[in-house]
């Protein structure tokens, strides 16, 4: 089996997306080479080091705080779907998969890219789900 040059950038990227990164890759990429290319084939594999370790760093400083307040109430709405996967024990990764996964109305997206009424939808899905969940531990036995 080969070795993928990329697959470090990629454990990095994904990272960053578990942690609020809202950025393509292409838009790290050129922000990185400052607007130079926005393919990673282009990086020389020193750069591409640099690139990783750059990743690994700022793990989580992607995150632009939105301003509009359409934009503010899908935050609000992601943040409160994470919060019943968190109460659940669950990670930010483990609530988007599972919003990325189950999607609403038959439509799935990434989860920066579902519209407020769908986020509404996904949060009241969740909240049946820690619902199932807290009825499946009441009635575990030990």
């Amino acid at each position: 089996m080969a070795f993928n040059r990329y697959a470090a950038f990629y454990a990095a990227y994904n990272k960053t997306l578990a942690q609020g990164n809202t950025l393509t890759k292409q838009e790290v990429v050129l922000d990185f080479t400052q607007n130079r290319t926005k393919s990673l084939q282009d990086l020389e594999d020193d750069e591409l080091q640099l690139l990783v370790k750059h990743l690994n760093q700022s793990a989580g400083s992607f995150y632009k705080k939105p301003t509009e307040p359409a934009e503010v109430e899908k935050d609000n709405l992601r943040k409160a779907i994470i919060s019943q996967f968190h109460q659940m024990y669950r990670t930010p990764s483990n609530a988007i998969a599972w919003a990325e996964k189950y999607g609403v109305n038959g439509s799935k997206k990434r989860f920066n890219d579902y519209d407020a009424k769908e986020l509404m939808l996904l949060l009241q899905n969740a909240k049946k789900v820690k619902e199932d969940w807290q009825t499946a531990i009441s009635k575990k036995t030990f």
